[in-house]
């Protein structure tokens, strides 16, 4: 089995029930805050990030995901403890996330000792494609 997807360990995504679309909605979501480029506020000590849904909806049209669908999947995850939410009504209302203590998981990586790479590359007759 592959281990990972969108940078997650599946093997967790399993245990929690995630499937790819979540995946790629938190992988748009960390690779988003990572860039300094996303609205934020600190609140209660923490810092959030604010996320359109639209923006997921527009950013990847190959999921074929309505807004109202990214919401339900975002309130999901956060029921899981791998998200964070608070709402922030000034001027509008708007959804601020940040990671939940159970996103860690999502990036612990077990390898197994018999599919390791010098398995791999001590097979000499390996015909690359």
């Amino acid at each position: 089995m592959k281990f990972t997807m969108c940078g997650f360990s599946q093997q967790a995504a399993l245990e929690f029930g995630l499937d790819t679309t979540d995946l790629y909605i938190l992988r748009w979501i960390v690779d988003f805050m990572k860039s300094g480029r996303m609205r934020a506020m600190t609140l209660d000590g923490e810092r959030y990030y604010w996320v359109s849904y639209q923006g997921i909806v527009d950013d990847m049209p190959l999921l074929y995901i309505k807004k109202d669908a990214v919401y339900k999947r975002l309130r999901h995850i956060c029921d899981l403890g791998i998200l964070k939410k608070k709402t922030v009504c000034c001027g509008g209302k708007y959804s601020y996330y940040t990671l939940g203590d159970n996103f860690g998981e999502l990036c612990r990586f077990e390898t197994a000792s018999s599919n390791n790479f010098d398995d791999i590359n001590s097979n000499q007759d390996m015909e690359y494609i």
